[in-house]
């Protein structure tokens, strides 16, 4: 039997976003990616907070040449249900997966807009498959 969870996106906010124009840039090598996924939960406010930061880096030199980091943050209603005995969010695995495919949608979404109009405007920036990265970061088998 599935469990319905009743989710909303309640902010969308960019926390840090910086760009170093890059002289050795080649664009047809592109860029390399680096992403890291940190989540809190505040129970009171009944909100989960996927924070997504991601390096691009020059793939000649390795120096990071885009770095932005996001904060989704989602409104789940009836948190107190999806809690473990030690404190821990227990959501299906359809529901992190579902907020993780936004949240990695939203940066690139910010992403998009904060290299418009510089040397990385044109560049492809890889799409992150969200089963994926759900099964390293939520240790999933799906």
């Amino acid at each position: 039997m599935e469990t319905q969870v009743e989710i909303a996106i309640a902010k969308i906010k960019e926390i840090e976003f910086s760009i170093q124009p890059s002289a050795s840039f080649n664009p047809k090598e592109g860029l390399g990616v680096a992403l890291a996924i940190a989540n809190v939960h505040d129970l009171r406010k009944e909100e989960l907070d996927f924070q997504i930061t991601m390096d691009f880096k020059n793939k000649a030199s390795n120096q990071v040449v885009v770095h932005i980091k996001v904060s989704n943050i989602f409104f789940i209603s009836a948190m107190k249900k999806f809690l473990t005995k030690e404190g821990n969010l227990d959501l299906p695995e359809d529901v992190m997966i579902t907020m993780l495919s936004l949240s990695i949608s939203h940066t690139r979404a910010l992403l998009a807009k904060g290299t418009s109009g510089t040397i990385y405007e044109a560049q492809y920036f890889p799409i992150i498959n969200p089963k994926e990265v759900a099964r390293q970061v939520f240790n999933t088998n799906s």
